[in-house]
């Protein structure tokens, strides 16, 4: 296995550069997908009620799967690993993929709920231990991420159908650690941003779609070219 040091520039415009390349697989396998993610958004935007948030968050999550296993078989495996109009049924990599997501999910929102349920006000009362406990605070911000980038590797192998579990994905990770942080967790963070786009008018929501559904292509051809970057460093 070699060591060498893996890039993230490198990987970044590789990602770029092999959407490009694909763009017209991409653009005819993705349709039914995007065009689901842009309906589900509009749905949205005319029915607010609380119950059906939830139904649409389920059907969300159902489309970003089919969108990203697309991407991530196109990407490293060509345009003959998906039909020639995108993924039509649902198969048991569908639902280990959609798990695995729910699993990272969960993990991520019980951690963050342990943490905000934290009583800080008396924590203000000594600006010292407020300090410290800031920098205690950050510390386990980053080992959540941590944990997060390193288990990602599982997407792109499970929509592969390579045989990988959570703690598969943790080992092969270890030294590739740093790389898959900067790679998974730095880009969501600077594009945290969409998430804060107004929700009216009508055409403002469909280009905040627009640029989720663009953005998480380019987060899955990043994570897909890290996935497979580390393979074959794995493997030498």
């Amino acid at each position: 296995m070699s060591k060498n040091p893996i890039k993230i520039v490198e990987t970044i415009g590789e990602a770029i550069a092999v959407i490009i390349r694909s763009r017209n697989i991409l653009a005819k396998t993705l349709i039914l997908p995007v065009l689901f993610y842009i309906l589900l958004d509009l749905i949205g935007y005319f029915n607010r009620s609380v119950a059906l948030s939830w139904l649409l968050k389920f059907f969300s999550l159902i489309a970003y799967s089919v969108l990203a296993i697309t991407v991530y078989r196109v990407l490293l495996k060509g345009k003959e690993a998906v039909p020639a109009w995108g993924l039509r049924t649902w198969s048991i990599r569908e639902s280990k993929f959609i798990l695995y997501v729910i699993a990272v999910d969960l993990f991520l929102l019980l951690s963050f709920y342990f943490l905000v349920s934290f009583d800080f006000r008396y924590l203000a009362k000594d600006p010292a231990l407020g300090f410290i406990f800031s920098l205690i605070l950050l510390f386990f911000i980053y080992c959540i991420f941590m944990v997060v980038a390193r288990v990602s590797l599982i997407y792109p192998a499970t929509a592969l159908e390579h045989k990988m579990t959570f703690k598969d994905a943790w080992q092969v990770s270890r030294i590739y650690k740093n790389y898959l942080f900067l790679v998974v967790v730095i880009p969501r963070l600077l594009m945290m941003w969409i998430h804060l786009l107004p929700s009216k008018p009508l055409l403002l929501v469909i280009i905040a779609s627009v640029i989720r559904i663009l953005s998480h292509i380019f987060f899955i051809a990043v994570l897909a070219i890290a996935y497979n970057n580390i393979q074959r460093n794995h493997e030498r």
